[in-house]
């Protein structure tokens, strides 16, 4: 209990503001194991309207989102070593969307997705599993 409750702290606080929060802790105590869950499609969707520049392939495909993605997430294994880290996804299928059920208008009013947004989630996907 008291494990998830400091892991929660860290999400909330912040890294510098945990890791004072984290050093109160008994030294006696081993540490929690670390167990990131990252927002697939949320990180995708940053990493293709990142702020970087146009990047394709020999052969002319995009793969801008694709590079990003994989940097960020180098990045979040490099810096933060967890024990465990896990990336969900929601089911492509509209019915399998229950935030349509709850509230009928939810992304009513979102734009499709550009076309060469689809290849690069592809490729992402692919990379992650």
């Amino acid at each position: 209990m008291v494990q998830d409750v400091v892991m929660m702290v860290f999400y909330l606080v912040g890294e510098r503001d945990a890791s004072f929060l984290l050093s109160v802790r008994k030294i006696s105590q081993p540490m929690p194991k670390s167990f990131y869950i990252i927002d697939g499609h949320a990180q995708i969707y940053r990493a293709y309207f990142a702020p970087f520049r146009d990047l394709t392939s020999p052969t002319g495909e995009p793969t801008r989102a694709t590079f990003v993605f994989t940097q960020m997430l180098i990045n979040l294994i490099e810096k933060r070593k967890p024990d465990y880290l896990a990336m969900v996804i929601d089911d492509a299928s509209e019915t399998a969307v229950f935030r349509q059920e709850l509230l009928p208008i939810y992304k009513a009013n979102r734009k499709s997705r550009p076309d060469d947004f689809n290849p690069q989630e592809e490729r992402i996907l692919r990379i992650v599993r």
